[in-house]
């Protein structure tokens, strides 16, 4: 799958078509982040770009103030490392980067693909990661 979008995303740069560009980086996104780390959907949709910090190849730490886990509701603290493949800190970077996202919610498109200022449902993100345009 990680191929096939770094094709998705490398053909719209050939055409200058930002649009179908953002999408599929947005897509790796989602993908690679919520798979490394074993986020759930809600849980992807409530990342905010303010609330995680990137230290350039060691890797990311992100915070989420509510997870299913946290009974006390205290926030939990995630780390993903850099890697050398398929790295799930670097497709965030290139989206968040893409999108010009800096205090926002970092997965907040709908499923036209547009920026939402809305609160993202669960079935977005697999529409998001499932649908090929």
């Amino acid at each position: 799958m990680n191929h096939w979008l770094e094709n998705a995303i490398a053909a719209p740069k050939k055409k200058n078509d930002r649009g179908t560009e953002v999408r599929y980086l947005q897509t790796r996104a989602l993908l690679l982040l919520g798979f490394w780390r074993g986020f759930r959907s809600d849980e992807l949709i409530r990342l905010r770009a303010e609330h995680g910090e990137i230290v350039p190849g060691k890797g990311m730490t992100c915070y989420l103030p509510v997870t299913k886990t946290d009974r006390q509701i205290t926030g939990t603290t995630f780390k993903a490392p850099a890697l050398a493949h398929v790295c799930s800190v670097e497709a965030y970077l290139a989206w968040v980067g893409a999108a010009q996202i800096s205090d926002a919610t970092v997965f907040g498109v709908s499923t036209a693909g547009g920026m939402s200022a809305k609160k993202v449902c669960t079935s977005t993100v697999w529409y998001r990661c499932c649908a090929r345009s």
